[in-house]
């Protein structure tokens, strides 16, 4: 009983920081992205309660002493088999300097049953 308990609590806190990911039986090595020493995204996703939409949502922050122009986020959902079912490309404009802007995107839901997401950062473009 004692290791059950302890599984659902690094399960809680490996989705906490990690995402849905965190709570995977097998977790798969992830690629180390160069950008996120520049910016740190934290985030969710949840389905509306008709399943009509997801929305993804957290707080993007700027790590570095220079202003971004624009930071391009990528939102991924996979299937069991591992599988991407979708990907989604958004934009969030004007990072101060060493700060946090909070986001939520709206996509469209899909039939096929999502089992994991991911948010990747896809491009920094830093005031000019």
């Amino acid at each position: 009983m004692r290791l059950k308990i302890k599984t659902v609590w690094l399960c809680v806190l490996g989705f906490m920081f990690v995402g849905v990911e965190g709570c995977a039986n097998d977790p798969s090595p992830q690629k180390i992205n160069p950008l996120s020493e520049q910016v740190e995204v934290n985030w969710t996703w949840k389905r509306t309660v008709e399943n009509s939409a997801n929305f993804v949502y957290g707080t993007v922050k700027n790590k570095t002493d220079q202003k971004l122009k624009q930071v391009e986020l990528e939102f991924r959902t996979q299937n069991k088999n591992g599988t991407t079912i979708q990907t989604h490309l958004f934009q969030i404009d004007n990072l101060e300097a060493n700060s946090q802007k909070p986001f939520r995107q709206d996509y469209p839901a899909h039939s096929t049953q999502e089992d994991s997401g991911f948010v990747t950062v896809k491009k920094i473009i830093p005031m000019d």
